[in-house]
């Protein structure tokens, strides 16, 4: 059995034996193999399978593109890589359990799992490590380009692991003195996300660890203009008490660091309620897309009853 690498964050990009796979041009083919990979623990009826990728279709034409796509899959011009990945039956569909498959989206959901509930400050060397190594994975949001509401869900899921990963680096970073590499994870983290206090009070923190008062003050400055123009709102107390202090040269207090990391901890409780939250959203998708189709059913049998 060969070796497949899958890239799903930016680009789709697959490699099996190390070399490029040719052939996955098709929007459709990357859409299934990207569902597949993401939902890779767990079998697919066709036809839910179907409704979910042509669901302004009707079923039979929704089974027949997903026939077609398959056939697509398995007929690409490189490797034989569809029978490799894929177990197909007669009505189930599934990524081979036990596969020697490398993902980028397994990657960070592994060490996101291994940190859960812990703060960087606490962080091995080797938990540290891979949580870096993990987050250089994140080229990009998942499947870029697609629009489908099962890939908005997810798309949101992993990016809230990527964001909580940054969070714990900046604290491991602050902890251990490496103020710059801290910064960098900040920046990181508001490309995604511009209004989270938290994340400027580190910014604040380690920049001011690292000599610059002056770029502390500016994300002061910058945290306060965001939150006026998104939420019309003004920075909260832990915040003012900290820009307080910079302003009057004061060094960065225990204390106020003390009931920063409380804050911490209540951010990352609630971190995992959202991502939790958001994979019942997509049960709950699935199974409205299931009553759909059943309706869609029976809306059919009704009109050929009437029109009998």
């Amino acid at each position: 059995m060969s070796n497949i690498a899958v890239q799903l964050f930016g680009r789709l990009h697959v490699r099996y034996d190390n070399i490029e796979v040719t052939g996955l041009e098709v929007r459709k083919v990357q859409e299934l193999l990207c569902y597949l990979l993401i939902h890779r623990r767990r079998s697919h009826a066709r036809e839910g399978l179907a409704s979910i990728l042509w669901s302004n279709t009707s079923t039979a034409q929704s089974r027949a593109n997903l026939r077609r796509t398959l056939w697509q899959l398995q007929h690409l011009p490189a490797e034989p890589i569809a029978a490799e990945l894929l177990a197909i039956e007669a009505d189930w569909i599934q990524i081979k359990p036990d596969l020697p498959l490398w993902l980028d989206v397994a990657e960070i959901e592994a060490i996101f799992e291994q940190t859960k509930g812990q703060p960087g400050e606490t962080l091995s060397h080797a938990r540290a490590s891979a949580a870096a190594q993990a987050v250089d994975l994140y080229r990009g949001d998942l499947f870029d380009g697609c629009y489908q509401d099962w890939c908005l869900v997810e798309r949101e899921r992993l990016q809230q692991m990527y964001l909580a990963l940054l969070d714990k680096l900046m604290g491991y970073c602050e902890a251990h003195g490496e103020y710059e590499r801290g910064l960098a994870y900040g920046a990181a983290f508001q490309q995604y996300d511009n209004v989270n206090e938290q994340c400027y009070r580190r910014m604040m923190r380690l920049y001011w660890r690292a000599g610059d008062r002056s770029g502390a003050l500016r994300q002061y400055e910058r945290c306060a203009t965001m939150l006026a123009e998104e939420f019309e709102t003004t920075p909260g107390p832990l915040m003012q008490a900290l820009v307080g202090r910079l302003k009057a040269n004061h060094p960065v207090d225990e204390l106020a660091h003390a009931t920063d990391h409380a804050h911490a901890g209540e951010q990352i409780s609630l971190s995992e309620l959202a991502l939790h939250l958001r994979q019942l959203q997509v049960s709950v998708d699935r199974h409205g897309q299931a009553v759909r189709h059943a309706l869609h059913m029976v809306e059919q049998a009704l009109r050929r009853g009437r029109s009998s």
